[in-house]
């Protein structure tokens, strides 16, 4: 046998391995489109179950995708086993099942100081609780509007010195600025690299 010829059970087992992660992600996949429809209907009533099923059927996803990783793509696999279950709703799902304590623990609170377990409580009472509005109660607030500091005309400048190749750089200085003004910063330059010479760039 030369080094290019490959033992037939070293094939084999690694077939068995693939085989075998692959039965195990798929043990997943009835669990995972019966914990969909359980969402599916509870959401048709808009009651709490929605937002419960939703997380079953994350934590299912999660385990699903822990299963198979290393053997397969997630998204190629979901796609191929679990194709009435869109990436926007199996990620939705996947996300509210790992972050279920913060929509549960009331001390948990929103950016803006709400308590979020008040919030799903709050959309529940109202009738109006859903998979997605529980979701987005975890979404991190960014403030609008303005910037609390404005950019100066020193921070575009920096911005664009920093943008310039040192050979740019060099041509705008030399074009600007007159012998005298080189040459003090030529000293400036030698001086500084003087006091860094023992440091690397």
């Amino acid at each position: 046998m030369t080094s290019i010829d490959i033992d037939a059970s070293v094939v084999d087992r690694a077939k068995r391995k693939v085989e075998a992660v692959e039965a195990k992600g798929l043990s997943y996949v009835p669990q995972i489109i019966d914990a969909h429809k359980r969402v599916v209907d509870a959401e048709r009533s808009g009651h709490q179950r929605s937002l419960d099923a939703a997380i079953a059927a994350g934590e299912l996803l999660n385990a699903a995708k822990e299963a198979i990783r290393g053997s397969f793509k997630w998204s190629e696999w979901r796609s191929e086993y679990l194709r009435d279950l869109p990436q926007s709703t199996a990620s939705l799902y996947m996300r509210l099942a790992k972050n279920q304590d913060r929509l549960r623990r009331p001390d948990l609170k929103t950016a803006d100081g709400v308590r979020i377990s008040n919030g799903v409580a709050n959309l529940a009472a109202a009738g109006e609780l859903s998979v997605r509005k529980a979701a987005a109660l975890l979404v991190e607030k960014k403030p609008r509007g303005k910037v609390s500091r404005t950019k100066t005309n020193e921070d575009a400048a920096r911005e664009w010195v920093k943008s310039l190749a040192a050979d740019d750089l060099l041509h705008w200085l030399m074009k600007d600025h007159d012998g005298e003004w080189r040459k003090a910063l030529w000293l400036g330059l030698g001086k500084e690299f003087a006091t860094v010479s023992d440091r690397r760039f």
